[in-house]
């Protein structure tokens, strides 16, 4: 069993899922949340909570934005 990102406890998206969207949350987990670090780098969240900045509960993992883009908006 993969290791959770460690701020999987404090994310909306690991607790609830991408609202309004046709994956289900367990695929958004094997993506992001539980599969390592290749999977966390990949999280536009977990590069923000990296940053020290709380992302905003609309920021989706595979957002296309950069993260610095992402992070003036919260």
């Amino acid at each position: 069993m993969a290791k959770n990102c460690q701020y999987a406890e404090k994310c909306i998206i690991f607790e609830k899922g991408i609202p309004e969207s046709d994956q289900p949350k367990y695929l958004i987990h094997n993506i992001f949340c539980t599969r390592g670090y290749k999977g966390w780098e990949a999280c536009k969240r977990y590069k923000m909570y990296e940053m020290n900045i709380e992302p905003l509960d609309d920021i989706f993992p595979g957002n296309d934005e950069p993260v610095e883009t992402i992070a003036k908006k919260s």
